[in-house]
C-alpha cells in the first residue's frame, strides 16, 4: 500500500510539473526603461500592455526607481505598450515570440510646440502675409485644423515658403500624436503621412508612421519605415527600438 501511495504521489508531482511547463509555454515578456526628456529615469510611471488577438488581455504595472519595468507571462502576440505620468504618455506596438524578452524603451517629454515664429517671412505678397500670420495665431490658440488651412493657403500663394511647410509638418505631426494616443491609429497614419508630405526629413513622423504601420499589419512598410527614421536619426530618442523593430520585421 505504502508503494502505490509512492507511485501515486509520483504520477501526482510529475503531473503537475507537465502542467505547470504547458502553462508557461509560449509566454514572454515585455521590459523597458522609461526616461525623461533629459535622460533621467521616471520612477512610478504607469504602464499599461494590452492585446486584442484571439482575446482581449490587460496588464499594468509601474516603473521603479531605475525607471525599469517588466511584466512577464505574455503569450505570444502583438501588444500595446502605454507610459503615463503626469499628464505624459507615449505608446509602442511591441511584438511578443515564444519565451523570449522584448524591449519597449521610452522618453516622456511634452508634446511638439505649435510654431512661434513672430511674423511671416520675407517673400509673397499681403494676401500670402495675411494667410501665414493668421496660421500663427490659429495654431497658438491650438486651432490646429484651422492653422492648417492658413498654412496651405499660404504655400498655395508661395510655394517656396519653407516656413509653411516647417509649420504644416509640426501640426500634423502633433494632430497625430493626439489621434495615436486616442486609439485611432488610422486617422494618426494619415496625419504622419501629412507630416512627412510637407517635410520628408521629420524624423519621429517617420517613427510614428511605422508604428502605425505595424498596427495595420503592413510589417514590410514599416520596416522602411524605421530605416528611414534611422538614417535621418541614427542617435534619435526611439533608435533603440527601431533598430530593433527594423531587424525583426520581413523586408518584403
Amino acid at each position: 500500500m505504502r508503494m502505490m501511495t509512492r507511485s501515486v504521489f509520483g504520477i501526482v508531482v510529475a503531473f503537475l510539473v507537465c502542467a505547470g511547463a504547458a502553462a508557461t509555454q509560449g509566454t514572454g515578456l515585455i521590459r523597458g526603461i522609461v526616461k525623461d526628456n533629459k535622460g533621467q529615469p521616471i520612477e512610478g510611471a504607469t504602464v499599461t500592455i494590452t492585446t486584442s488577438e484571439e482575446v482581449n488581455r490587460r496588464f499594468q504595472t509601474k516603473t521603479d526607481r531605475s525607471g525599469s519595468y517588466v511584466q512577464v507571462g505574455l503569450p505570444t502576440g502583438t501588444y500595446t505598450v502605454v507610459v503615463e505620468k503626469d499628464k505624459l504618455s507615449a505608446t509602442q506596438m511591441v511584438r511578443v515570440s515564444n519565451g523570449g524578452p522584448s524591449d519597449a524603451n521610452f522618453v516622456l517629454a511634452p508634446a511638439i510646440p505649435a510654431p512661434t515664429a513672430a511674423t511671416a517671412p520675407a517673400g509673397g505678397d499681403g494676401e500670402f502675409q495675411k494667410a501665414f500670420n493668421d496660421g500663427l495665431e490659429a495654431a497658438r490658440a491650438k486651432n490646429v485644423d484651422d492653422a492648417i488651412a492658413k498654412f496651405n493657403r499660404a504655400l498655395e500663394l508661395n510655394p517656396t515658403c519653407a516656413e509653411c511647410k516647417a509649420n504644416l509638418a509640426t501640426l500634423h505631426f502633433g494632430k497625430g500624436l493626439a489621434l495615436w494616443y486616442a486609439d485611432k491609429a488610422a486617422d494618426a497614419k494619415a496625419e504622419f503621412d501629412e507630416a512627412i508630405k510637407a517635410n520628408p526629413n521629420h524624423a519621429e513622423a517617420h517613427f510614428q508612421l511605422a508604428m502605425a504601420l505595424v498596427n495595420q499589419a503592413k510589417f514590410s512598410e514599416a520596416a522602411q519605415e524605421f530605416d528611414t527614421y534611422l538614417k535621418l536619426a541614427p542617435d534619435g530618442p526611439n533608435a533603440a527600438q527601431a533598430k530593433t523593430m527594423a531587424s525583426q520585421l520581413p523586408k518584403k
